[in-house]
């Protein structure tokens, strides 16, 4: 069965977002590294005087967070029935009971992407595997248009971060050092009272 117009064009949205998000998010975690490494001085220097505005901050983080999950759960929507036909014709190509471990790395993503209504991925996977996708309704349209809203902001969370511009920029390494100081608020005569501390 070939694929709509429209739903073709879902499937390359889709597809584009997710390279390039993973390109981001693989690039991203090799620059946390490198920032964290190369600002290990700062970084416990912070941690040692800001730890009780840390802690309130991550508490605050949490409230939000649950407080995020329980609307989730609250707008379960009939619409999800079009993923969850996906989700089970994906399955019945890579369940490990039918298939042994051929697809079983990709039946643990597809359960991973149905369980927290990841719909990008699990129309990724059933495109991989070739799995006809039917046409979507506004409300799953509309859902998997969230998922890429999504992974926009995720993409820009990475770009925008300052282990990314610390190793992007090809610009003078002691003028950025200086500059993401300033942004993390770091006191210059504190910070070196620290470093005199550290040493002995």
């Amino acid at each position: 069965m070939e694929e709509s117009p429209k739903n073709k064009k879902i499937i390359h949205k889709i597809g584009w977002y997710s390279i390039e998000f993973e390109e981001k998010k693989d690039l991203f975690e090799k620059y946390e590294k490198i920032f964290f490494e190369d600002f290990k001085d700062e970084l416990n220097f912070l941690q040692i005087n800001k730890k009780e505005e840390k802690e309130e901050i991550e508490k605050a983080e949490e409230a939000a967070e649950d407080a995020g999950e329980e609307d989730d759960s609250s707008k379960a929507s009939d619409s999800e029935i079009e993923f969850h036909n996906i989700f089970r014709s994906i399955a019945k190509k890579t369940h490990p009971d039918l298939h042994g471990e051929k697809y079983e790395e990709l039946f643990k993503l597809t359960n991973e992407a149905y369980n927290n209504k990841n719909w990008s991925n699990l129309i990724n996977i059933a495109n991989e595997l070739e799995i006809p996708i039917p046409e979507f309704s506004e409300e799953a349209n509309q859902l998997i248009e969230n998922d890429l809203k999504k992974m926009k902001r995720n993409i820009e969370i990475f770009t925008d971060s300052l282990a990314w511009i610390w190793s992007e920029k090809g610009a003078d390494k002691n003028i950025i050092r200086e500059q993401i100081k300033k942004i993390l608020n770091i006191n210059e005569d504190d910070f070196k009272e620290f470093l005199k501390n550290k040493k002995f």
